[in-house]
């Protein structure tokens, strides 16, 4: 994959600037930050406990990037409350990038190439055809002919 990657960028040279690539993210609002990585190191145990709730409230926000600039946040919620990102809701917020492409960059929707990772909602079948109808072969992700190792599933 990042052969065929690399000759695409080498063969066009408008391809990055063609290019958006997309992702999610979880906030969590109670400014909480994921510290699984975090150690502590010290001669004496911490004095101070602090609890926090197992599952606080946080937000998904979805965004495109690419040389052009962004498209988004879109945030992923129902009725103002934070969901799982489906198969569903990601086509939703698809059709919502879509929108915005099409107001920016009309002439250029023929040549705009897509990146996603390989989440089970972003190569489901509906979302596969969505992108199909919409990039045709302009893809690369989990499941098209430009995927592999740099599009691993999350």
């Amino acid at each position: 994959m990042t052969e065929k990657l690399v000759a695409k960028v080498e063969s066009c040279d408008s391809f990055l600037g063609l290019h958006f690539t997309s992702d999610e993210a979880h906030f969590e609002l109670d400014g909480r930050v994921n510290s699984k990585n975090n150690v502590f190191w010290g001669t004496q145990k911490p004095s101070e406990i602090v609890q926090k709730p197992l599952h606080s409230e946080r937000c998904t926000v979805w965004a495109a990037i690419g040389a052009r600039g962004i498209i988004g946040p879109i945030f992923i919620e129902e009725n103002g409350r934070n969901v799982t990102v489906t198969k569903e809701r990601y086509v939703k917020v698809l059709n919502e990038f879509w929108k915005e492409v099409e107001s920016l960059y009309p002439s250029l929707l023929p040549k705009l190439w897509f990146q996603q990772d390989g989440a089970p909602a972003h190569t489901s079948l509906i979302a596969r055809e969505w992108l199909k109808n919409h990039f045709g072969t302009r893809i690369i992700s989990r499941l098209t002919p430009l995927s592999g190792p740099l599009i691993a599933r999350t």
